[in-house]
């Protein structure tokens, strides 16, 4: 089954099974091995963390001052922006918790590191908002997870319009949003921003501020903004932490001068109220206290962890490690009993440590807690900081949470370990569209590693596919081929010589270099003959499909038809799709339109089972449906289905598909008396194939529409000639032509000659007047002067 890919940001191109498969696959080599997709206990219960109001800790500081005028529905964004420590977390989940506030739909994420991934982050605000406002986001996810759809253009305004629905407020609280770095959602949130209905409500809980695209909300009074100054503790809320909360009866003197210290820095307040509660004579801690909240901190973290128990200083370091806590999983890092009495005792001892779920079995803690507990680890313990995170990788995998087993199996440099877990688990990623994710794992491992391992450079190479890169494919097969040993002549290598062939079919074809895609994918047939191979499901329909637009239809036909059992078998809906159109295309380009269309609506019929409908991969089933509308003098229709393969095939970087659709679309038009568009079309069309090294039948297709459009299209323009003509038609001079395109008025002269050569005209006013005529031209200066 072909790997699949996610939403298109950058261009994403390849397909895969579109559904999960409903079982895991014999672990050959070279095929991802997909195992079944059941959602862990602990995977349940940590994102239900993340689409939470954190739990607050009863009797804290209330701070009605700060509460009192803090009214995120008055705005459309409230910045909550200050360092580690400053309270941001509690402060907005104290407020959100409030009686009169859970009237209100109140939308919690929790972020982290792993929400990078474009996918899985407008997974989270998609699902959060969905518990709140049923019935919203149902066209956005679609999208989300299907290859080719621009995020930016296509998905956040479907979700943007269902929002406009929305006649009540809705407040959507991102917590730790300065975790968030990737572009992509930063572009989308500026969207976002920008766009959003009134009654979307965005309140950001961030250390930085940094990426946001919030100037110009700021200079329209768009948003309110609360900082550390805003946060920090007066004198009275000193006074009520020390003596009303944490009950240690500190004299208004003291609470004055530990005030003036910490300038009201709340973490640092918290530690020092822990660490007056082991001390009888106070003053000369408070006196200690100076210099930066990191160097306080430092000091006071010394005094609090170093009353404690050896015992528990040991616990505490040593699961620092970890983002998220409970009591198989500190016991099997610290090689210890007892863990899950161990935090609730640590819950009760004030120690910074924060309740997930409702039973108190899930723990994290505080992020500054946190940071302070690892600098500690690395210098008593620093031996043992890959043990640590050895271990936690062996219990996140055997729960079977694979992103988390591989983030602290790289930790622990493991990287036999990283490269089998990602060659296990990959696919099933990608499959959800977190091709993000899966980059991200193969980034953080040593060149040396990825390339050492034909599974690691298989996967780069379909990621490469997936992204659009096709520039970077041939290189990534390369480096799998050579990382398989010259002289192995066993099944494993014959079968990762197989994929690495198939892969390539797949490259050359997305290329429009249909001969070398036959080539490629025939050697991979011969490398491994058995019919039950994994790789036939994958090769075979592009080979099929590649064959029929090479002119060799039967035995493309065969090829796609000895395919579809396997697929089907490898639950790939989506290669069905694609053979499937194939067999349209080629019945209906032999003449047996109804044999074709219905193909089309075989494969149309699984699009819509398996919401697929946004996929390229679905661009010939729509071709070929137009064209039985089109025989039946529906011109209408066949128009609307020709319009939208184009669309479809415009996410994909399959040329041979893209051309099809754009030339069958100009027929439509030429149909409808339009030959001029009809001939703008095809001359798209032809630049298009142009760029294809072996494209087949293809180019003749082409020139049989443009004679029925009323006469051939020009040939050899490049696309800086086009330009230049397309400035040219809009009354600029030369001088003016060369300021607009950065070039030398020599140039432009240069580019007039031999455009006047290859149109065979001897003036501009001609070259306007040609070029208009076969379509060449679209600008409204150019319709006018027509």
């Amino acid at each position: 089954m072909l790997p699949p890919h996610g939403p298109r940001v950058r261009s994403r191109a390849a397909y895969s099974g579109g559904a999960r498969a409903t079982g895991p696959h014999p672990a050959r080599k070279g095929l991802p091995v997909v195992d079944p997709q059941t959602e862990t206990s602990a995977d349940r219960i940590l994102v239900e963390a993340k689409l939470r109001v954190p739990t607050v800790r009863p009797g804290l500081v209330a701070r009605e001052r700060l509460s009192q005028h803090f009214d995120p529905v008055s705005t459309r964004l409230t910045l909550v922006e200050a360092p580690a420590g400053w309270g941001k977390t509690t402060f907005v989940a104290t407020w959100a918790g409030r009686g009169e506030i859970r009237q209100r739909q109140v939308v919690w994420i929790s972020l982290d590191q792993q929400d990078n991934d474009p996918v899985l982050y407008w997974s989270y605000l998609l699902e959060g908002l969905r518990r709140h406002v049923p019935g919203i986001g149902h066209s956005a996810i679609a999208y989300l997870r299907t290859p080719g759809v621009d995020l930016v253009r296509v998905t956040l305004p479907a979700l943007i319009n269902d929002l406009a629905a929305i006649e009540h407020d809705t407040i959507l609280v991102l917590d730790d949003y300065h975790l968030i770095t990737n572009p992509q959602i930063r572009e989308g949130m500026a969207l976002l921003l920008e766009r959003g209905p009134e009654t979307l409500h965005l309140v950001i809980l961030t250390r930085s501020s940094s990426g946001l695209a919030i100037e110009r909300m700021r200079a329209r009074g768009e948003m309110a903004h609360v900082d550390a100054d805003d946060l920090r503790f007066r004198e009275d809320e000193v006074d009520e932490l020390l003596n009303s909360v944490l009950e240690l009866g500190v004299e208004s003197d003291l609470v004055e001068r530990l005030h003036t210290r910490t300038e009201g820095w709340i973490a640092g307040l918290w530690l020092a109220g822990l660490s007056l509660n082991r001390r009888e004579d106070r003053w000369p801690l408070v006196d200690a206290l100076a210099g930066d909240n990191r160097h306080i901190a430092d000091y006071l973290m010394a005094e609090v962890v170093g009353g404690l128990s050896e015992a528990r200083q040991r616990f505490l370091r040593r699961t620092a490690v970890l983002d998220s806590l409970c009591g198989p999983l500190c016991d099997a890092v610290t090689a210890e009993a007892g863990a899950e009495q161990e935090l609730r005792e640590i819950e009760k001892a004030n120690l910074f440590v924060v309740p997930l779920d409702a039973s108190r079995r899930w723990y994290r803690y505080h992020t500054l807690f946190s940071e302070l507990l690892r600098a500690e680890l690395e210098r008593v313990e620093p031996e043992l900081v890959a043990t640590l995170h050895a271990r936690a990788a062996a219990w996140y995998r055997s729960a079977g949470l694979v992103s988390d087993a591989l983030q602290h199996a790289t930790a622990a440099s493991d990287i036999p370990q990283v490269t089998e877990l990602i060659t296990r688990h990959w696919y099933s990623f990608v499959q959800q569209g977190q091709i993000d994710t899966v980059v991200g794992w193969l980034d953080r491992l040593p060149s040396e590693a990825v390339n050492a391992s034909p599974d690691l450079c298989l996967t780069q190479a379909w990621n490469a596919v997936n992204l659009g890169r096709l520039d970077e494919v041939g290189d990534r097969i390369a480096a799998a081929e050579a990382a398989i040993a010259p002289g192995d002549d066993s099944v494993e290598a014959a079968s990762l010589r197989a994929a690495a062939g198939m892969l390539r079919c797949v490259e050359r074809y997305m290329a429009g270099d249909l001969a070398g895609a036959i080539r490629a994918a025939q050697l991979a047939v011969e490398k491994v003959p058995d019919e039950s191979s994994p790789w036939r499901s994958i090769g075979c329909p592009v080979l099929g499909i590649a064959q029929i637009w090479n002119g060799q239809a039967q035995d493309g036909e065969r090829w796609i038809e000895a395919a579809m059992p396997r697929a089907d078998q490898a639950h790939n809906h989506l290669a069905i799709i694609h053979g499937l159109g194939g067999l349209a295309a080629s019945q209906a380009e032999q003449g047996d339109l109804a044999a074709g269309e219905a193909f089309a609506r075989r494969a149309l019929d699984l699009v819509g089972t398996y919401r697929l409908t946004e996929h390229w991969a679905t661009t010939m089933s729509h071709v070929v449906q137009a064209k039985a509308q089109l025989a039946r003098g529906d011109l209408d229709s066949a128009e609307r289905e020709l319009t939208r393969a184009v669309e479809l095939a415009s996410r994909g970087i399959a040329r041979i598909e893209n051309s099809y659709a754009m030339l069958t679309l100009a027929q439509i038009r030429n149909a409808k008396g339009d030959p001029v568009g009809a001939r703008a079309l095809l001359y798209r069309a032809q630049q298009r194939l142009a760029g294809s090294p072996n494209p087949g039948i293809l180019p003749g297709l082409v020139r049989e529409a443009a004679a029925a459009a009323g006469g051939a299209l020009p040939g050899g323009l490049s696309e800086r000639e086009v330009a230049v003509l397309r400035q040219v038609a809009a009354g600029r001079t030369n001088a003016e032509v060369a300021a607009h395109l950065h070039l030398s008025e020599r140039t432009v002269h240069a580019h007039l000659r031999t455009i006047f050569q290859k149109l065979e005209v001897r003036s501009r006013t001609e070259a306007t007047r040609y070029a208009a005529d076969h379509g060449l031209l679209s600008s409204p200066e150019m319709q006018r002067r027509r």
